[in-house]
């Protein structure tokens, strides 16, 4: 029987990188988008110690034709995602008005628009094959945008997250393949209520929800 692949696109040395060895001792292969060739040849050093198989392709998520071209050639490697984790986003601190508006749509595209696309490069397989799970990561400047003052773009990129998961699972309902976000409600640090690894549980949690019980959002507040 083929194991099972999780996806992680935008993985890092936080968050991203505890997924991807949650999902590996669980059995899954991983694939994995990020920009850095050498932070990726790393990542997959050790999820391979896990016992497991790792892909990954250099991949700029703010640009559509890179995650086209990554996800055809992990596609093809690594089988049709039955997880795909969904992980862009970055804490850029500026005041609003010191944004352009080209910056801030980049922004933006990083958080939401490339996880649409993601689904729209996917999702025609998966429904193929009939199974499949979206998660992305949510957080909680979308419960609590009056303190995203400083961070705009990501504040508006999570809460756009948050109502594209809940509306995409909605779509989605009545099938086997199913959205959520996994909404991070607090600073992320480890050896605290929200190390990475306890929230990377939380998520390979998620994918386990029984379809008839299935909730389209997990707010993981440390408790």
């Amino acid at each position: 029987m083929k194991s099972k692949t999780c996806l992680i696109a935008g993985i890092g040395p936080g968050v991203g990188l505890s997924l991807a060895k949650a999902f590996a001792t669980k059995g899954y292969g991983i694939a994995m988008m990020a920009r850095g060739q050498s932070a990726l040849q790393s990542y997959a050093q050790e999820i391979e110690q896990f016992g497991q198989q790792a892909f990954y392709e250099p991949t700029d998520l703010t640009d559509f034709d890179s995650v086209t071209q990554s996800y055809a050639k992990l596609e093809a490697t690594a089988g049709v995602p039955d997880v795909i984790i969904y992980n862009g986003g970055r804490w850029v601190e500026k005041e609003p008005l010191k944004w352009s508006s080209v910056e801030f749509m980049t922004e933006l595209s990083l958080c939401v628009g490339a996880a649409h696309h993601l689904f729209t490069l996917s999702y025609e397989n998966m429904r193929k094959r009939d199974s499949g799970t979206y998660i992305f990561t949510g957080g909680g400047l979308a419960l609590y945008p009056q303190f995203g003052k400083n961070v705009i773009p990501l504040t508006a990129g999570k809460s756009a997250l948050r109502g594209y998961a809940t509306a995409l699972d909605s779509y989605l309902e009545g099938t086997n393949i199913r959205a959520c976000t996994v909404t991070i409600a607090g600073q992320v640090a480890t050896h605290t209520p929200f190390d990475p690894d306890l929230i990377a549980n939380a998520f390979f949690s998620a994918t386990e929800q029984p379809i008839l019980q299935w909730k389209n959002e997990i707010i993981f507040d440390g408790k």
